[in-house]
């Protein structure tokens, strides 16, 4: 490495620490003022992590609602089965959810459901009478089946929650899982998301940081009817890590989200042939060069046994490929992580 790339490589490390204070003095401020309860920062660049809790979090561990961020794990729920050919981002709801139809719903195709144009409401008209009577998801699915669209589907973008829910309600009809276990089966363990689950996942409810909320009452963000309901727009729980890693990019060869699994077993695989290569190696060294240096062979049987060796361990090697493309469908071969901050703070 030259003196330049030395001296900028300090730089660059110390333009980074410098932006990592900032974001811990901020996040510490708002703790101290009382704006924010609990809060946890998680910074992962290149092998450098940086974790910080704040508040109430006494550990980086801390584990929040996290919210609408639940609504893109969903949607990941989703694209895998596009991947897989089990549904197309054109297919019409009501192909899967035969219950939702008449008027403008008809027309209503699975990718309006996760681009918020499906003229679907954010909240149900009786979001509050449902959630003050504990009532499950199925009840949610089938008001929302009912309700007035808002607008006609592609024609205007409006944030909407029930949207989401009904694209959750079809991965469950399709896959015979409920999402929570979809979710932890594939994506979140493949992501090595050990610590997020879709509701409460077994945990105990004050294992878990409370949202800051005004009025307190069985039904809230708080309580345990809405931790453990599970609201595929809402109830997903996780650390700062794991949010981490299921946001950072995705880099694939082939576009899909069957990277993950692809990733982890051909990561596997290599690591197999990698072994192999050793002890073909090895063994080739324990036979051809005491034969070499005793002269039992002649230069050009020795030169033929050595490029056999090569060829030998170039083939081993290749098989590699040859899996990932019979055993690939539309998945990548690779998937690499960039590494991105992010901060999690129990708040509104």
């Amino acid at each position: 490495m030259t003196r330049r790339s030395l001296i900028m490589s300090a730089v660059a490390m110390a333009l980074r620490k410098e932006k990592v204070d900032e974001a811990v003095a901020l996040i510490q401020s708002q703790v101290d003022s009382g704006s924010v309860r609990a809060a946890s920062l998680h910074v992962c660049q290149g092998k450098q992590i940086v974790d910080r809790a704040f508040g109430a979090a006494k550990t980086p561990a801390a584990v929040f609602l996290l919210a609408s961020i639940s609504k893109p794990m969903t949607a990941s729920a989703v694209m895998l089965l596009s991947d897989r050919k089990q549904l197309s981002l054109e297919d019409p709801v009501n192909k899967f959810i035969p219950e939702f139809r008449g008027g403008e719903k008809d027309r209503i195709l699975l990718r309006h459901l996760l681009t918020h144009t499906s003229g679907l409401p954010d909240m149900l008209p009786e979001n509050d009478a449902l959630r003050k009577r504990h009532a499950p998801l199925k009840d949610f699915v089938a008001a929302t089946c009912t309700t007035p669209l808002l607008f006609s589907p592609g024609t205007s973008v409006k944030y909407q929650s029930m949207g989401v829910l009904l694209a959750a309600e079809i991965v469950e009809r399709i896959s015979r899982r409920s999402l929570p276990e979809f979710l932890r089966d594939e994506i979140y363990r493949p992501l090595g998301m050990k610590d997020t689950s879709l509701g409460l996942g077994g945990r105990d409810l004050n294992e878990t940081m409370q949202c800051q909320v005004e009025q307190q009452n069985d039904w809230d963000w708080n309580s345990a009817y809405w931790r453990n309901l599970g609201s595929p727009w809402g109830g997903a729980h996780a650390t700062a890590a794991d949010v981490g890693r299921n946001a950072a990019d995705f880099v694939f060869l082939r576009e899909s989200l069957l990277a993950v699994p692809q990733a982890v077993r051909i990561a596997r695989e290599a690591a197999g042939l990698v072994r192999q290569n050793m002890v073909i190696a090895i063994v080739y060294n324990l036979f051809a060069v005491p034969l070499a240096v005793t002269g039992l062979v002649t230069p050009l049987v020795a030169a033929i046994a050595m490029s056999a060796s090569s060829i030998i361990v170039v083939a081993n090697a290749a098989r590699l490929r040859g899996r990932t493309w019979r055993r690939g469908s539309s998945g990548a071969a690779v998937a690499a992580f960039a590494s991105l901050p992010f901060v999690s703070a129990a708040g509104r």
